[in-house]
């Protein structure tokens, strides 16, 4: 955590908020000349986004194609998806896995999600997810599809979204 004082010792941590109250002159950091105004690091706590993480196959279950894998998800709330990816808990050999996620049954994804070979996230992929469809209306019902594995499957799957409410 990170305390925020002015140099007359005003407390300015946040308390139940991102947002930082900073006088017009900035913020002084410790004993460097770092100065940022309140727009500034207002900013900055807002690309915090929350990340929600559903784990669809548990870690030592062997991944399969299949629509719909560990059932339907949903939130009471409307958010906006800003970006998405997975990783597995083993790596799965030779040829990708790919995985979409779907809003009422449609792709939210122009181009899905993959873990290439040997690799255990999709961080690491060459081509990167890209959100074509990121409103989510409260209720919707989000799935999950396994759309291809590995010839050697990995084991375990977990989908994260990082999301704007």
């Amino acid at each position: 955590m990170l305390n925020l004082f002015t140099d007359d010792g005003t407390d300015l941590t946040p308390k139940n908020s991102r947002n930082v109250n900073v006088p017009a002159s900035g913020l002084k950091i410790a004993s460097t000349a770092v100065t940022a105004t309140a727009a500034e690091l207002n900013a900055a706590a807002s690309r915090h986004n929350p990340i929600i993480e559903i784990r669809l196959i548990d870690k030592a279950t062997d991944q399969a194609i299949e629509a719909g894998v560990g059932g339907d998800f949903r939130l009471p709330s409307a958010f906006t998806v800003i970006s998405v990816g997975a990783y597995t808990d083993v790596a799965g050999v030779t040829g990708l896995l790919t995985i979409d996620i779907n809003k009422n049954g449609v792709s939210i994804l122009s181009t899905p999600i993959t873990i290439e070979s040997e690799e255990k996230t999709s961080a690491t992929a060459e081509t990167q997810p890209v959100v074509e469809t990121p409103n989510i209306a409260a209720n919707d019902i989000i799935t999950v599809d396994i759309d291809g594995i590995q010839t050697t499957p990995g084991k375990g799957l977990v989908v994260w979204m990082e999301i704007q409410i």
